[in-house]
């Protein structure tokens, strides 16, 4: 079983612990922010009902502007849609997509699992920042495809990118 207080120890020590919400579905959820220079909120949740693993995730809302943008796109949005879902490949990631029928993008969610045989403060540490960069990458091809450029914003419940 993942001890949770290591994972918080490792967190604290490289000065990325933000907060532990309660959380009924976890035995732990850790809101840690990175990179601390642009403020990005990332997840790390050991569920409940799996004690050998952890799980990293970023999610990414869309704002009405950028959606506006993306109304009558049908073709240039499912494309878009492909080439984020290759972007989480070559990371080696998982990504959940919700979208429009239409197409159009409302938000997006990058996870990656690590496994307790597998967990190490350099292969979590290095997670979080591979993690970060399929979310950047994903913005960044959603400013050439779109022309918008992209403000970080990670929270369904905050204000939408």
């Amino acid at each position: 079983m993942i001890d949770e207080a290591i994972i918080k120890k490792w967190l604290e020590e490289e000065n990325l612990f933000t907060s532990m919400p309660e959380d009924e579905n976890s035995r732990a959820h850790f809101i840690i922010t990175y990179p601390a220079n642009i403020n990005n909120k990332m997840d790390i949740i050991l569920p409940k009902m799996k004690t050998d693993c952890l799980t990293i995730g970023c999610a990414t809302v869309v704002d009405d502007g950028l959606l506006e943008l993306m109304k009558g796109k049908v073709d240039t949005n499912e494309q878009f849609l492909m080439e984020i879902q290759s972007i989480a490949n070559q990371f080696l990631l998982d990504i959940s997509i919700f979208a429009e029928p239409t197409k159009e993008l409302k938000h997006f969610l990058i996870t990656e699992e690590i496994f307790e045989d597998g967990l190490t403060k350099d292969f979590l540490i290095r997670s979080i920042k591979k993690v970060f960069k399929a979310k950047h990458q994903c913005l960044l091809k959603l400013e050439a495809v779109y022309g918008k450029p992209i403000p970080f914003s990670n929270n369904p419940n905050d204000i939408p990118i």
